[in-house]
């Protein structure tokens, strides 16, 4: 990780009372320490390090070519090519490769076979010579920048001339640091087969470890995180910094000013996602189950206050237009689109969810961008067509879009789920689902109590999962863990728009997607690797 990078902090100097909405879009690449000891000045850079540097701070000329203006675009959207969540055709960093497929077979036997395999597209593309165009570089890069802000955070906070009660200060800005960087980890191994675990401010080291580890290193940080909330004696000075940290436009409806109870709810959400995305369905052990159920039970409820992004109409950190998969993927003519795989997922006559943001073509998409399976009858309206109390996928409408940063209700409710029907309690999994679909307004008829076998109701759960949670980058995850995406496996009874007039609804999807990434060339070349674990995938 090029560990020069950061955020050149804003003017607020030292009165709090400057506006509390103070991200800068500036040029994050550069970092000046000047008055770091001022409280105003640290506020503004403990706010850029997650917002700025973390979710937008590339800006080296080499990948100016990239596509969307954060990571919750360009990051996300990988996760939700390789989940079947959407389709692409743009060439732009290679979006239109990296979620196809290595043959599909039809009904009727016959087969389409992809003649640039992606894994040998990722593996080809994987070099500092290919810049934009490789994709490890991402998620990557931006979880690092985000790693080492919070170092610098952490290594000058006792140093910050705060006033009120110091202490809860400090132990505010140190949560927040903690968390972040117990985030990013979180991220990195559940992306990369390897990490390196980097506690001190721009210093790196070519240690590289197994992903078994970046994980153990995220539930240390985020232990800190709850370390230094306990320690927090003034809830007056905790509200007000972290009321600066979080921008005022991240503060309405599911987002705001976390108590600490609910930013804990949060880490053990994050938790259980860290323990089920990262075994297979078949590793998982009743311990494991377990676990989750531990979690889960101190999870986000769909009454917290949980980390939210907006795209305000200036000085955000994305923009309403082309910072998201969701907008990017809304009206008839985006650069995404959400497959027939999804559409597949849904009660198409019943789901109010699917009546609510999918309208049918004049004509169907098919084979866009010469790929093989990318055809689709729908597209996603950009606002929803105003069903009361149902969800809406995506706006593009500024200050709209709700975007989950870390984790939700749904989420922790959906992993509970799951929990419970492999656990010998199949109807308290299926009413839980039940509840998620009607907080979403789904208006769908209970399964709960209609005698579903287990087989059933994980298929029930699977398809809750990728309906409740699209384009929220989980769906990748999903599809890895339950085996659809290894060489010899893949997903039958597949949905696949084969031509204008043809829908194939029995295809099977040979996917043979790398299951976790190699560490990018970018950071090999300038960081070797001194461990002994690889860092290279198949």
């Amino acid at each position: 990780m090029k560990i020069k990078y950061f955020i050149l902090v804003t003017a607020c100097l030292v009165s709090l009372s400057c506006d509390k909405e103070i991200l800068d879009i500036r040029n994050p690449n550069k970092l000046e320490i000047k008055n770091l000891d001022a409280q105003g000045v640290f506020l503004s850079w403990a706010q850029g390090a997650v917002y700025q540097t973390g979710f937008n701070g590339i800006t080296d000329p080499k990948y100016g070519g990239r596509l969307g203006d954060s990571f919750w675009f360009l990051g996300q959207t990988y996760h939700e090519l390789m989940g079947d969540v959407v389709g692409a055709s743009a060439a732009n960093n290679i979006i239109n490769q990296i979620g196809v497929p290595d043959e599909v077979t039809y009904s009727d036997a016959t087969k389409s076979i992809n003649t640039a395999p992606v894994k040998q597209v990722l593996k080809i593309n994987n070099d500092r010579s290919k810049a934009s165009q490789n994709p490890f570089y991402y998620e990557w890069t931006w979880m690092y920048f985000m790693n080492n802000a919070c170092n610098g955070l952490l290594v000058n906070v006792d140093n910050v001339k705060f006033i009120g009660d110091k202490p809860s200060r400090v132990n505010t800005i140190k949560a927040w640091a903690y968390f972040w960087k117990g985030y990013a980890y979180s991220r990195i191994g559940s992306l990369y087969l390897a990490g390196i675990i980097s506690d001190e401010f721009n210093k790196t080291n070519g240690n590289y470890v197994s992903r078994q580890d970046i994980i153990a290193e995220a539930e240390r940080n985020f232990n800190l995180a709850e370390d230094a909330l306990d320690a927090i004696t003034s809830d007056e000075d905790y509200e007000t910094v972290l009321g600066i940290l979080i921008p005022d436009f991240c503060q309405v409806g599911k987002g705001g000013v976390l108590t600490p109870a609910e930013w804990k709810k949060t880490m053990n959400t994050l938790r259980a996602r860290n323990v089920l995305v990262n075994k297979r369905l078949t590793e998982m052990t009743a311990a494991d189950w377990n676990q989750i159920l531990t979690l889960t039970s101190g999870g986000i409820t769909e009454n917290d206050l949980i980390f939210t992004g907006r795209a305000p109409s200036v000085n955000g950190f994305f923009t309403a237009n082309n910072g998201s998969v969701a907008a990017k993927a809304a009206t008839a003519s985006q650069t995404l689109w959400p497959t027939e795989r999804l559409f597949q997922e849904f009660d198409q006559v019943n789901d109010q969810r699917f009546l609510n943001n999918f309208t049918l073509r004049t004509s169907p998409k098919v084979d866009a961008g010469g790929t093989i399976i990318y055809g689709a009858r729908y597209f996603m309206e950009p606002d929803g067509k105003g069903l009361d109390g149902v969800i809406v996928y995506s706006s593009r409408t500024a200050g709209e879009y709700e975007l989950v940063l870390a984790g939700n209700y749904e989420e922790n409710a959906l992993m509970r789920a799951e929990a419970l029907i492999n656990t010998n309690s199949v109807e308290a999994g299926l009413q839980i689902i039940d509840n998620v679909r009607d907080y979403q307004g789904a208006g769908l008829a209970n399964v709960a109590g209609t005698g579903l076998t287990l087989s059933q109701a994980r298929e029930v759960l699977r398809r809750e999962r990728r309906i409740a949670l699209a384009f929220k980058g989980l769906s990748f995850y999903d599809a890895r863990r339950l085996g659809w995406l290894d060489g010899n496996s893949g997903r039958s009874g597949a949905v696949v728009l084969r031509n204008a007039t043809t829908l194939d609804t029995n295809s099977t999807i040979k996917y043979n997607f790398l299951s976790y990434w190699d560490v990018p060339n970018d950071e090999i070349a300038l960081n070797p690797n001194t461990g002994s674990v690889p860092t290279s995938n198949e």
